[in-house]
Order: C-alpha cells, then sequence, then structure tokens
C-alpha cells in the first residue's frame, strides 16, 4: 500500500516539474539556438520530452542558470 502511494507522490512531483519547466521552455525557448537530440546530449544538455507537448533540452550552467533549447528534427 505505501508503495503505491509513493509511487503517486513521485508520478505527481514529476509531472508538475514537468509542466513548470515546459511552460518556462515557451518563454526561455530563445535562451540558445535549437538543437537536435543527439546535439543535446554531446554538449552537456539533458533531453525533456513531455509525450503531446514538447521536446526541449536543459542545460545547467556551472553559474547556477538554466538555458533552455528547443528541439527539432533534422
Amino acid at each position: 500500500m505505501r508503495s503505491r502511494f509513493a509511487a503517486v507522490v513521485t508520478a505527481a512531483t514529476l509531472g508538475a516539474l514537468g509542466l513548470i519547466l515546459a511552460t518556462g521552455a515557451a518563454a526561455d525557448a530563445a535562451s540558445r539556438p535549437a538543437v537536435t537530440k543527439a546535439e543535446c546530449v554531446a554538449t552537456g544538455g539533458v533531453v525533456f520530452d513531455i509525450p503531446m507537448k514538447t521536446t526541449f533540452c536543459l542545460y545547467d550552467n556551472h553559474d547556477g542558470t538554466i538555458d533552455i533549447a528547443p528541439i527539432v528534427l533534422r
């Protein structure tokens, strides 16, 4: 019973984080040029894929800031 509750809480938390990042991605998408998934990973980014919504690349900079780049198909 506890493991089911923990799974639901974890899923809800990750879903909320994804929505927050996705809404921020639209506003900050111009902070970096568009990249492919392979380019994102090769340059130190993390690919976030929100099904049926968007896919973006998240870069965690050394100064504590975050940049987001849209993912494109090439």
